[in-house]
């Protein structure tokens, strides 16, 4: 889901979307016309296309123009709205910046790649990034890469350490505009990280 509300899910290799915002709703707030957490939604679904590659995740960029499909040890990215490819290539993980101009691909566990406006960056040298086995990317305000025992956060910019998290994880939300984090540990546990740029910055608070 974008930042809009609008869904997009697949189904082996068909896909379809709705929006959110197409879910009425009562202006005011009575629990018998509003819709209560955990309430199963009644959506009307379209199938707008299909991909090429069978998809492992689909991941939105933030402006909310492109999707991205990765499966099958490759990655493609879509128009949003008439579906024609963008971009495509090799990769197993892709994560994005919040302003949607820079996204990273992981070709394989020790091969990672940078782009910029859907043109590889070069010169990228994310530190202690091929010393170890890479198991998944994560996007957002930081560039994050995760295995088993750890995450690790870079500056999309600098290509610069900001912190290290000792602990095994099995999802990673960054904020947009914020300096916080959570990171889903598998137990269900929830840390939630907090990091200034260029300081003593890391602090976390399991939950």
């Amino acid at each position: 889901m974008d930042s809009s509300g609008k869904v997009v899910y697949s189904r082996n290799h068909n896909v379809f979307s709705d929006t959110l915002q197409s879910i009425n709703h009562s202006s005011d707030d009575s629990p018998t016309t509003s819709s209560a957490n955990g309430t199963r939604l009644s959506l009307s679904v379209k199938e707008i296309s299909s991909t090429e590659n069978f998809a492992n995740s689909l991941v939105h960029f933030p402006n909310g123009h492109f999707v991205t499909v990765v499966g099958d040890g490759e990655y493609i990215t879509y128009t949003a709205l008439a579906w024609k490819n963008k971009s495509f290539g090799n990769g197993i993980s892709f994560a994005w910046t919040p302003d949607s101009n820079t996204y990273a691909v992981l070709e394989s566990k020790v091969k990672l790649k940078l782009f910029k406006i859907f043109k590889e960056r070069t010169g990228v040298d994310m530190m202690e990034a091929d010393s170890w086995s890479i198991e998944r990317l994560h996007g957002g305000t930081l560039f994050g890469a995760r295995r088993n025992g750890f995450v690790m956060f870079w500056d999309w910019e600098t290509d610069e350490i900001i912190c290290r998290v000792d602990t095994d994880a099995k999802n990673v939300i960054s904020y947009v505009s914020s300096t916080m984090l959570s990171i889903h540990h598998p137990s269900s546990s929830l840390l939630v990280w907090h990091w200034i740029t260029g300081g003593d910055h890391t602090q976390g608070l399991l939950l």
